[in-house]
């Protein structure tokens, strides 16, 4: 009788997690990466957009931040390789002018489009990194009212 009880349980603990992955999991990633790949290309974008002042600036990576901040939340970071002796002229250059475009963007109405924001901007050794927000969803819009509280 133990045994059988005990079988039963772990047939509904695994039960569980499939149902699980494939209903929840498994959107939820599909979204994100949609959305990340989205976000890249308007990243890329502006990129192309920014007088080039000598400066070669590409996309070496992206990740999703959900894993850290939570099941749903559509916050990407994405990794800058500059060419540049002085990173920090970079990062100014970059924050004023990066955040222009979006600003212009989420304020025109002719885009038909949730809105991104650059929520953080710093650099690390030779890179510049750039976390982005895509406010697809009330759990994103929930983190940027947090990350403003803290640094209010």
């Amino acid at each position: 009788m133990f045994w059988e009880a005990f079988l039963g349980i772990i047939i509904a603990i695994i039960i569980y997690n499939l149902i699980h992955r494939i209903f929840v999991v498994n959107p939820t990633k599909k979204t994100q990466l949609a959305s990340e790949q989205h976000c890249q290309a308007i990243l890329n974008s502006f990129l192309k957009k920014l007088p080039a002042d000598g400066y070669n600036l590409k996309i070496v990576n992206s990740k999703v931040l959900s894993d850290v901040w939570g099941r749903g939340i559509q916050v990407f970071e994405y990794r800058l390789a500059i060419d540049d002796q002085n990173p920090a002229n970079k990062l100014n250059y970059l924050k004023e002018h990066l955040n222009q475009l979006f600003n212009e963007r989420n304020q025109n109405p002719a885009v038909d489009d949730n809105q991104i924001k650059i929520t953080d901007l710093w650099r690390y050794r030779r890179s510049v990194h750039i976390e982005m927000a895509y406010l697809a969803n009330q759990s994103t819009e929930e983190y940027i009212n947090d990350i403003e509280r803290l640094t209010e």
